[in-house]
């Protein structure tokens, strides 16, 4: 009976990150529903053929989005437009029985306009977005920027009103995913929501992931026979992604390591200050040799590079979630080295051959000594190494619903 009933997935937008790539996975889990899309297009993020590729078992509905150079203000253009749309003069939008929400504000958009609905709302956690943009702008900002106090009173009036959006998407929800306990704690403690309301759920891993590897696209990578161990770095260069961390551990392991090895960074830099630190960090180090910077990727190519790299790294100081990137690296078989914070620690201690890759302190130091301790392994300890990191996924989410199972539930 449920099959037969429609089921509308909005979206703020769609882009090379772990929110689009976890609902690819969910819409491919629920291809036998009547599904439909709703969602903002970038142009310069994702061709829409491409799109259209990815998200083949979905009707989509996509519509312009240009960025400016505050991107709260540019999601709040997109709320304002869900606001509108949410009257469903489009007939792709029309009521569904079924409403499930990504990201905060196209939720916001679309619930304001529709609060009292009867309709099941669910909403997929992926983290709070004002802790997000205070650590941004707090925590780990270099210590050799000075911040004017107009700008502070800004940025404290949008880490309120960043938390108030999401509390009230929140508490409308029926049910509210998340994919880690750390997610779970966020929920229920930061945004003080009912713990009836949460439910840890099993992400459909990777079905296109297998494929992806044996597409035809061109991608160009340095080839094996270097001789190098390989590190690849995808995630968003911003400060609680501890890049700049990653780049002191970089250089301290260039003067700790007669190994040769090597770093690719793929990610977009939507912070210019944070940009310039970066590159000054590069040239002060003198680590041009092991570092190669290069714009984020599709998802297919991404996969390409899993299996390309020796070792996947994953620096994050806070507030991750496990991201799409540990995922889908550890199911491929590719180690992640990681801090001890976070939802990080959840999987890589499942095994006792796999926490070995965790970092214990929040230091450069800390971090090069397990790329130095992954670069002395033999090619036997590396093969257990690898075969451990496949089980993990499995091991993680065993016993956990999938999406399709929570929609039969409510």
């Amino acid at each position: 009976m449920l099959k037969s009933q429609k089921v509308l997935i909005i979206q703020d937008f769609l882009e090379p990150g772990g929110a689009t790539r976890i609902l690819q996975d969910v819409s491919n889990d629920l291809r036998k529903y009547a599904l439909y899309m709703w969602a903002g297009h970038v142009l310069n993020f994702h061709p829409i053929s491409k799109l259209k590729k990815e998200f083949n078992s979905v009707k989509l509905s996509l519509f312009p989005i240009s960025f400016n150079n505050s991107v709260f203000f540019s999601y709040l253009k997109v709320s304002w437009r869900m606001f509108w749309m949410a009257n469903y003069k489009n007939p792709e939008i029309g009521i569904r029985d079924i409403y499930i929400f990504n990201v905060p504000f196209s939720s916001f958009g679309f619930i304001l306009r529709n609060y009292f609905l009867s309709n099941k709302f669910i909403y997929i956690f992926h983290g709070a977005f004002d802790l997000e943009r205070e650590s941004r702008w707090k925590n780990f900002e270099p210590a050799n920027i000075s911040v004017p106090l107009l700008t502070k009173i800004r940025r404290w009036m949008v880490i309120k009103l960043y938390f108030l959006i999401q509390l009230f998407v929140l508490r409308r929800m029926n049910k509210i995913l998340v994919h880690s306990k750390y997610s779970y704690n966020l929920v229920t403690s930061h945004f003080n929501i009912n713990t009836d309301k949460v439910i840890r759920f099993n992400i459909p891993l990777i079905k296109s992931g297998v494929t992806a590897l044996n597409s035809n696209e061109n991608i160009v990578l340095r080839k094996k026979s270097e001789n190098k161990i390989i590190f690849l770095y995808a995630s968003r260069f911003e400060p609680r992604k501890g890049a700049h961390i990653l780049l002191e551990a970089i250089s301290l392991l260039k003067r700790n390591t007669d190994i040769p090895f090597i770093v690719y960074m793929l990610g977009d830099i939507d912070d210019g200050v944070y940009q310039s630190y970066l590159y000054k960090q590069i040239m002060d180090f003198d680590i041009f040799e092991n570092v190669n910077i290069k714009r984020s990727v599709s998802r297919s190519e991404l996969f390409k590079w899993y299996s390309y790299a020796d070792c996947v790294l994953m620096p994050s100081l806070t507030l991750e979630t496990l991201g799409m990137i540990t995922l889908e690296s550890l199911n491929m078989g590719t180690p992640v080295i990681g801090f001890n914070s976070g939802a990080t620690p959840e999987i890589l201690s499942i095994s006792p051959i796999t926490r070995k890759l965790l970092a214990r302190h929040l230091t450069a130091v800390s971090y090069m000594n397990r790329m130095k301790w992954f670069m002395n392994l033999n090619s036997s300890e590396i093969s257990k190494l690898k075969l451990a990191c496949k089980d993990l996924s499995r091991l993680y989410f065993y016993h956990k619903p999938n999406v399709e199972q929570i929609l039969e539930s409510l």
